[in-house]
């Protein structure tokens, strides 16, 4: 089972959208970002995060300028991949 995790990070006026949890490929990785950054017309990356700090556990991430939280919802449910997804 896929469980993807969404949340946005909010400094002032800029936001970042973070999406962990997927079990794509490099390549796959990079494909679906640069779709996804054509359609919405702002930038995005891939990074190494911590998600437990004591243990130091990285995992790789999504990141998109701006809040995109709903586009991200309907485009992972459209193109079905994953089966759950968790936004905080």
């Amino acid at each position: 089972m896929v469980q993807f995790k969404v949340w946005v990070e909010s400094k002032g006026s800029k936001s970042i959208t973070y999406i962990i949890g997927h079990n794509l490929t490099d390549t796959e990785v990079k494909y679906q970002l640069k779709i996804i950054k054509k359609k919405l017309g702002c930038n995005g990356t891939t990074k190494k995060i911590t998600t437990d700090k004591k243990q130091s556990i990285f995992t790789d991430a999504i990141l998109l300028q701006g809040n995109h939280e709903d586009f991200i919802n309907e485009y992972f449910t459209n193109n079905n991949m994953y089966d759950t997804l968790y936004n905080f």
